[in-house]
């Protein structure tokens, strides 16, 4: 008798069906941990410090006409001018000051209903003022060379402008992991509830242990086949089916056959069966997911003990 475990990809299907909820379970909780993973991912609204510099263009020559409302417009389009950046570094650098990296973050605005503008930058303090004093320079220094007869000055110093930006709700890696841990971990343990299960859920299991194949395999849709069975079997000898649990649809259809030599026995009464009946054809009708691995075991060793053995066996899929 060989008490090998048989783990299949049917096995673990059918152990996956029975234990369902520890799936769902482990499903559940991995959303779950992954919700509020997702939830702490920048849980702290953020703080964002940046200085705005308040400017009045001034008309240099008052005899040529220029508008003050276009002043924004053209010192914004001058900030975007490569040129332009590049010589505000260059007077940053030689000033020892920071290069402005991301030019995105220098903002230009006009201020509603009046001439003045403003342009903010998201620095430090010491830095923002560094980059503003080169910003007006600059900028000055272009306004004069194409002409425009403005001068930008700067009024007031730097004010401080702080914006609370909401935190954002990110998914990392670590956060998909919490999930697919906890999936793997509710696949694993119905993985162990399969490898150290206690019911047959395979018939090579019943073939390893009893050392014979079953006379035929039934399943829902060739269920007729087990009466084909029946009548194949000679109706002169008596034929006793020793019933596993669960195997009552089966039960119904030997005893509607109405045929005298069929005897029904449960499982449990195997010994009894095969110790007082030497001239009866012995058969087992077993059903996965029902009978035991232990039942097919002590069968097996009865059997042993009598020096016999059952005549065939049916595995039942329903």
């Amino acid at each position: 008798m060989n008490n090998e475990k048989v783990m299949t990809v049917e096995r673990l299907v059918l152990y996956a069906k029975k234990y369902w909820w520890i799936l769902v379970l482990s499903f559940l909780i991995g959303l779950f941990g992954m919700f509020l993973s997702v939830k702490s991912n920048n849980s702290q609204p953020q703080k964002e410090v940046s200085y705005v510099q308040n400017y009045l263009p001034e008309i240099i020559d008052d005899e040529k006409v220029v508008s003050l409302s276009l002043a924004a417009g053209n010192c914004k389009s001058l900030l975007e001018v490569t040129e332009v950046q590049e010589s505000i570094n260059a007077y940053l650098d030689d000033h020892g000051g920071e290069a402005i990296s991301d030019w995105s973050t220098i903002e230009v605005e006009s201020v509603t209903n009046s001439n003045f503008f403003t342009i903010t930058i998201a620095q430090d303090k010491e830095t923002a003022e560094m980059q503003i004093q080169a910003i007006t320079d600059i900028l000055n220094d272009n306004l004069s060379e194409y002409e425009q007869n403005l001068l930008v000055v700067r009024v007031g110093g730097l004010q401080e402008n702080t914006r609370i930006i909401s935190a954002g709700q990110s998914i990392y890696l670590k956060d998909v992991l919490i999930f697919f841990i906890s999936v793997v971990v509710g696949v694993f343990v119905v993985y162990i509830l399969a490898l150290f299960g206690k019911t047959i859920a395979d018939p090579r299991e019943v073939r390893m242990l009893l050392g014979q194949i079953e006379r035929v395999c039934i399943n829902k849709k060739n269920i007729s086949l087990f009466t084909e069975w029946l009548k194949s079997l000679d109706d002169n000898r008596n034929n006793i089916f020793v019933m596993g649990k669960g195997t009552e649809q089966i039960s119904d259809i030997i005893n509607n056959c109405g045929n005298g030599n069929y005897r029904l026995e449960p499982i449990d009464k195997y010994g009894d069966v095969i110790s007082s009946d030497n001239d009866s054809d012995i058969y087992l009708i077993i059903r996965r997911m029902n009978t035991s691995t232990l039942e097919i075991e002590n069968i097996a060793k009865i059997s042993e003990m009598y020096n016999a053995n059952i005549d065939g066996w049916v595995y039942i899929k329903i």
